[in-house]
């Protein structure tokens, strides 16, 4: 049986403070609940497997660097190959895009503020030369929503994280949006909830910061209706998730990688709409 995917759709503004008043009074509860996940959650590993990749391509070939926090490090998937990054790679394959060079720098836990730090530490052991890259691919935001940070600061490390992309050479960064919280199984109602609003707050204010520059692009994710997308620990993507996941992030890189790409204001990528939090 096939997963059932529906667009991220958010709450109307005014369900959405109506939302926020109901649930104001259970905050000694949520924080409880958050306290109690922490302690009891299902701790997994990260996927195990090469997190680069090259090719003896003469310079041809998209170079891509993949940046980000547990999802994106494989937690909940055994292998890379079968994690996001390979079942990208596999998806841009399909699509007849071949990367010259790409790499995976991806930590449990990592915040925006942290990432980089995290990239330079990574490069700085590998030493990969300046302007090593031409895509990035960010995935960020869900610890930064767990730990409360709030949404201006966050705007702010997301700023400081373009500027040290830019410096390796990036000339288009593809924000992955947040994930539909409010499906996480492992969450306890009303934390659930909560977290699922505080994330759609996060990936509308994303949506808006990348809207404003003309290099960054935000994708928005599907909801994930079938458990079946999770992981075993109810919080992560599973192996069919990443393979969703894969498919809605390479409609907007494959153009980019193109080796014939033009400029990305003529490829027809979609952009985010502040109006909305839904591509257009």
């Amino acid at each position: 049986m096939s997963a059932r995917v529906a667009p991220f759709r958010t709450l109307s503004p005014l369900r959405e403070t109506l939302a926020r008043v109901l649930l104001a009074p259970a905050a000694p509860l949520m924080l409880w609940q958050g306290r109690r996940v922490r302690r009891l959650a299902l701790r997994l590993p990260e996927a195990a497997g090469a997190r680069t990749g090259e090719a003896d391509m003469d310079g041809a070939g998209g170079r891509l660097l993949i940046v980000g926090d547990s999802s994106a490090a494989g937690v909940g998937v055994t292998e890379q190959s079968r994690a996001l990054s390979g079942q990208l790679i596999s998806a841009l394959a399909a699509r007849g895009v071949t990367l010259g060079r790409w790499r995976l720098i991806a930590r449990a836990g990592v915040s925006a503020a942290a990432l980089p730090a995290l990239i330079d530490h990574d490069l700085d052991e590998g030493r990969v030369p300046v302007e090593a890259f031409d895509i990035a691919l960010v995935v960020v935001g869900v610890n930064d929503v767990t730990g409360a940070t709030p949404i201006v600061r966050w705007l702010a490390d997301l700023d400081r994280l373009h500027a040290r992309l830019k410096r390796l050479g990036v000339r288009a960064a593809v924000f992955s949006g947040l994930p539909p919280m409010d499906r996480f199984i492992a969450l306890p109602q009303p934390l659930r909830m909560w977290l699922g609003l505080q994330a759609q707050r996060y990936d509308r204010a994303l949506g808006q910061w990348s809207a404003a520059r003309t290099d960054t692009f935000h994708t928005v994710l599907p909801r994930l209706d079938d458990r079946g997308l999770l992981a075993s620990d109810g919080f992560h993507p599973g192996e069919a998730g990443c393979a969703l996941w894969a498919r809605e992030l390479v409609q907007t890189l494959a153009p980019l990688l193109a080796a014939d790409q033009h400029a990305a204001g003529s490829t027809g990528i979609s952009r985010f709409s502040p109006e909305s939090s839904i591509a257009t």
